[in-house]
């Protein structure tokens, strides 16, 4: 379906989370589409004056599916966990503009919330190991500058899918999904698949927590654009890919809701 004639639209970016998310899949789907290109993140990026890191984006295919792999490449001997001040620290003194800052910012205190109710202990206090290295750092506020860049109105999900099993942390050896993703994803929907592998980071949660609401768009769906994140593996014959769409909704359907279709297998 497409807009009706004269009526107002608003730009939306729905983000197909039935084969799992994470932050490199997300800027690998957001690149895929073509709505942003790497030049320029790379441009805004440097605003964020952070050293000895770099960023590439190829194609791959994962399984039968066209797919963008997006990376940060960086020597992780060089670097260990910051607390949340020092994130925050970093953000605020970058040349960001003062959305992106923001963005970034509401995304790093809400992992850090999740993490210290998950420890038992204050959010300032959070060594967040992991998420904290320089990638993580990257890929969150790299999200925050593709979705200023790309200027959508609202923002959606589909039911968020999650994997089973046991995953290995800087934690130690926590269930899949971990505990950190769960407390960010309270109030949504979930489906487990019998997948034994992490499929929904708490990167990819938090980024959701901030942008997103769990609602599907229904009539009057002008589809503009479409990409395929690749993620690090693939499970017998499903592809590891994050699909997003970006497009226009009539303003007056914003709130009228209905199931969108899922990525198949293969």
């Amino acid at each position: 379906a497409t807009p009706t004639k004269g009526m107002p639209t608003l730009k939306i970016l729905y983000f197909d989370c039935s084969r799992g998310a994470s932050g490199d899949m997300i800027l690998g789907a957001l690149l895929d589409s073509g709505a942003i290109e790497l030049k320029k993140l790379k441009a805004e990026l440097r605003k964020l004056r952070l050293k000895n890191f770099s960023i590439s984006a190829s194609k791959c295919r994962k399984n039968s599916i066209s797919a963008t792999k997006f990376k940060v490449h960086y020597n992780k001997n060089r670097h260990s966990g910051r607390l949340l001040k020092d994130v925050l620290a970093l953000i605020e003194r970058s040349k960001l503009s003062p959305s992106v800052k923001e963005n970034a910012k509401k995304i790093f205190i809400n992992l850090a919330i999740a993490e210290s109710k998950v420890h038992g202990i204050k959010a300032q206090k959070v060594h967040f190991h992991e998420v904290c290295d320089i990638d993580s750092i990257v890929d969150i506020v790299a999200v925050s500058i593709a979705i200023e860049l790309i200027g959508a109105d609202k923002f959606y999900t589909s039911n968020l899918t999650v994997g089973n099993g046991l995953i290995k942390t800087e934690h130690g050896v926590l269930p899949s999904p971990g505990p950190a993703t769960l407390e960010l994803l309270k109030g949504r929907k979930l489906k487990f698949s019998d997948i034994d592998h992490e499929l929904l980071t708490p990167t990819a949660a938090a980024v959701f927590k901030v942008f997103t609401r769990e609602a599907e768009p229904r009539s009057a769906f002008k589809i503009e654009r479409m990409g395929y994140g690749a993620g690090e593996k693939d499970f017998d014959g499903i592809s590891n890919v994050l699909r997003i769409i970006i497009g226009e909704i009539e303003s007056r359907s914003v709130l009228d809701f209905v199931g969108a279709p899922r990525l198949p297998d293969g």
